[in-house]
């Protein structure tokens, strides 16, 4: 598997880039895509998949971004492709709903406040629709998730989870997730 990626940096500047987190370049973002593609946290292509892309001249499509940080490389965003020229880029920190929406089987972890405690939970999607609807304003979409969560950690180990509890970690997760989306 051959994975596409691109930078801000320029290329010669780029490939001369030795991180101290890998033996190579190469390796270091090997490495990261690897890693966020088991946690699901990535959108990634490799070259087979950009091919089809760009065979539609019209397609609009992302590559992840990958540029120097500190003493390393790191996923700084996604590069937006229209008509097979960079339009765009969309930072790692805004592309969260993204990810969720156009990733494989994302399992975003969330953080989510209930009293006192603190609750990582993990969001398993098991099915997401995207239906895009024509107004007179323009296209909308609408996105229907459906997913189970488990909980990862706890704040307060000691605490004893609630009927209560688990209602209102559904519905602050459930408005986290919408907001992303939106």
């Amino acid at each position: 598997r051959v994975n596409v990626v691109t930078t801000a940096t320029s290329p010669d500047k780029f490939m001369k880039l030795e991180p101290k987190n890998a033996a190579s370049l190469g390796f270091a973002v090997e490495d990261i895509v690897e890693n966020l593609r088991n946690n699901r946290t990535i959108i990634d292509t490799d070259l087979g998949q950009l091919t089809e892309q760009m065979l539609d001249k019209k397609n609009t499509f992302l590559l992840p971004q990958f540029d120097k940080y500190n003493d390393t490389v790191a996923l700084s965003g996604y590069s937006v492709f229209h008509e097979n020229r960079k339009v765009g880029f969309i930072p790692v920190e805004d592309s969260r709903g993204l990810v969720t929406l156009l990733g494989r089987e994302p399992s975003p972890r969330y953080s989510v406040d209930v009293d006192d405690c603190r609750y990582v939970v993990r969001a398993l999607y098991k099915d997401r629709k995207i239906k895009p609807v024509l107004k007179n304003d323009g296209l909308e979409f609408n996105i229907t998730y459906k997913y189970y969560a488990e909980i990862d950690t706890i704040s307060d180990i000691q605490r004893f989870i609630t009927d209560k509890d688990i209602k209102e970690i559904d519905s602050k997760l459930r408005q986290i997730i919408k907001d992303e989306a939106q």
